[in-house]
């Protein structure tokens, strides 16, 4: 990913969204403080991709209702931030699809047999220490090598 960022489109504001086989978002803002009629968030993959999702004000206050902290001070005072969030959550999961090892994408089946899940539980204190992470430790070339790119 290179680029994320999220907005709110108002009453006024160009917003043109096509879908498709070439995808696209076009907003030109008014910059004036209208009422909100939807809110988008956009990701631009390393590989020039555009990844993006966009909500109308019914879906957000749909999952606003469902929400444990649908009246919580956070969306009674920054609605349209929070509304930003419901996008960004719902473009992440378009991200993990679009990331997917090239195997998977061409319908090779996962190797079950091969799949052992990690163990949630812990037995001693001595497995505890081993999740503890050394702040002072140095990375190694590998991963002075992924911090690069």
């Amino acid at each position: 990913m290179s680029t994320i960022y999220a907005d709110v489109v108002r009453e006024g504001d160009t917003f043109v969204v096509e879908r498709g086989t070439s995808p696209s978002l076009i907003h030109r803002p008014t910059l004036d403080d209208s009422p909100a009629t939807h809110w988008y968030c956009v990701v631009k993959l390393r590989n020039g991709d555009s990844l993006f999702s966009v909500m109308t004000k019914a879906e957000v206050q749909r999952i606003r209702s469902e929400s444990k902290t649908g009246s919580s001070p956070a969306w009674r005072n920054h609605f349209d931030e929070m509304a930003k969030k419901c996008c960004l959550r719902r473009v992440a999961k378009l991200m993990h699809l679009s990331v997917l090892d090239p195997s998977y994408m061409r319908g090779e089946q996962i190797d079950n047999e091969s799949y052992q899940p990690m163990s949630m539980s812990r037995t001693t204190k001595e497995e505890e220490k081993a999740d503890v992470l050394d702040v002072n430790a140095e990375p190694s070339d590998d991963e002075v090598w992924r911090d690069a790119e």
